[in-house]
């Protein structure tokens, strides 16, 4: 008896050392919360963010957080830039209020890259609204230089975005 308890005893030691290590899990545009936005804040700031340009750029699958110029803390993620001929930009957008609660959850279909107009992710709407009427606008989505460019400014600078994950 005493040589099968030994055994039994060797074998589930034996499948124990066996098992494999979980896999680390990757995480989603939906599994970045509120809180993890906020804690990035240091990072912000007003510098473009640039699809093509000559240091870090965003692509497919990227993400952005940001901070609205009403201070509201939101998140994006890059779905598809178009072709040459028009760079229309397609991006999840969620915006929460100071308090973490979501006012906004959309998708952001065919943006066209120009920046004469941006959009006010404040308003669960994301209208789109005029550069000549800066102080609204959080996000523009423009060519400048030739290079594509996403900028996170408000005529009074408070909006700042942060490429998080490239």
């Amino acid at each position: 008896m005493k040589h099968l308890i030994l055994i039994l005893t060797l074998t589930l030691v034996g499948l124990g050392a066996c098992k494999k290590d979980k896999p680390t899990a990757v995480k989603t545009f939906a599994d970045y919360t509120f809180q993890e936005i906020k804690a990035q804040e240091a990072n912000f700031n007003s510098n473009p963010i640039t699809y093509n340009g000559p240091t870090t750029n965003f692509k497919l699958g990227s993400i952005i957080f940001f901070k609205t110029n009403l201070g509201n803390y939101g998140k994006m993620e890059i779905l598809n830039v178009g072709p040459q001929s028009d760079y229309k930009l397609k991006a999840n957008v969620v915006v929460y209020d100071p308090n973490g609660t979501k006012i906004v959850d959309k998708v952001l279909n065919d943006i066209p890259a120009q920046v004469a107009y941006g959009y006010d992710f404040d308003d669960p709407l994301l209208p789109e609204v005029s550069q000549s009427d800066p102080s609204k606008s959080d996000f523009v989505w423009g060519v400048t230089n030739n290079i594509l460019v996403i900028f996170f400014v408000s005529g009074n600078q408070l909006t700042k975005g942060f490429l998080f994950k490239p």
